[in-house]
């Protein structure tokens, strides 16, 4: 009987893709607080308000599969996947429970289609950086 030996990189992944989701939503939570002090400062339009929200989102997804991925780092396009449906799946959660209410099916399948498929273009962009030397 053989010994199955796994590779290190493989045990810490759903941890790295949980780090991942958890840093998107810090980094979004923050964010929206001051997006909303901005507000008050500057009223904007609602398609200004939209477009800084899906920017948001981006810019929180790319920080969230650097934390799960890292420079360098393996499966980057698979990690940013989870990470950036993970963290929609999150959001999308949060949302339904402040408002009562579920989202329909076609924006929370588009919300979970934009978050995955950024969430993968950012890792495969983190797994091609050059890794950190020690």
């Amino acid at each position: 009987m053989q010994k199955t030996t796994r590779i290190r990189t493989q045990d810490n992944f759903l941890p790295r893709v949980l780090k991942g989701v958890l840093t998107a939503s810090l980094v979004s939570v923050a964010s929206i607080a001051g997006f909303a002090l901005a507000l008050k400062a500057a009223p904007m339009t609602d398609t200004t308000i939209l477009v800084i929200n899906q920017v948001l989102k981006v810019v929180s997804i790319l920080i969230g599969v650097l934390s799960a991925v890292g420079r360098g780092g393996a499966k980057g396009y698979l990690k940013g996947a989870l990470t950036g449906g993970g963290y929609m799946v999150f959001g999308l959660g949060l949302s339904a429970l402040a408002s009562m209410q579920l989202p329909g099916v076609l924006t929370a399948l588009s919300e979970l289609a934009f978050g995955g498929a950024v969430g993968a273009l950012c890792g495969a962009f983190a797994a091609n950086l050059p890794a950190k030397r020690s």
